[in-house]
């Protein structure tokens, strides 16, 4: 393997597990190919290690990312709202405090799937005839959010 490659993906653990297993790890990574699987798990593996910020981070993105792409897929907006909705839960329920930015994040990623689509000459189905009707997907968003949090918070006074 590359060893620019291998460093970057030592580093990608947190510091007491490199402090522990990085030259280990090292060393394993020096014996066995770049391969693209090898380094899918081995960014997998520091994700798993690592503080969950990080995986929260690529988490939220990649649920960005699928909420436009399923938009722009298709003309009915169902799809979009329907993952829309399961990120926001999902993300709320981890992270409570990040309520606001779930809500932003999600609730405008139907309408940033019109504003990327241009620059990125992606086509979309049906693109709106105003983009600010695309902003109607924020206030489900913080409904279901709200409702979310106070869920949460039942579960929790039960315990």
């Amino acid at each position: 393997m590359n060893p620019r490659l291998a460093d970057l993906l030592v580093r990608l653990h947190g510091r007491r597990w490199r402090e522990r297993y990085g030259a280990e790890f090292r060393a394993l990574l020096d014996e066995v190919p770049g391969t693209p699987r090898v380094v899918i798990d081995a960014v997998w593996g520091a994700l798993a290690s690592r503080d969950t910020r990080l995986a929260l981070v690529v988490g939220a993105v990649a649920s960005f990312v699928a909420i436009g792409y399923v938009n722009l897929g298709t003309n009915e907006v169902q799809p979009a709202l329907l993952l829309m909705f399961a990120a926001n839960a999902i993300f709320i329920a981890l992270r409570p405090r990040l309520f606001w930015l779930w809500v932003i994040l999600f609730g405008l990623s139907v309408e940033a799937s019109y504003l990327l689509a241009v620059p990125l000459r992606i086509a979309a189905v049906e693109p709106p005839t105003h983009y600010y009707q695309a902003l109607i997907a924020v206030v489900p968003s913080v409904v279901q959010g709200l409702i979310v949090l106070g869920l949460r918070r039942a579960v929790i006074a039960l315990r």
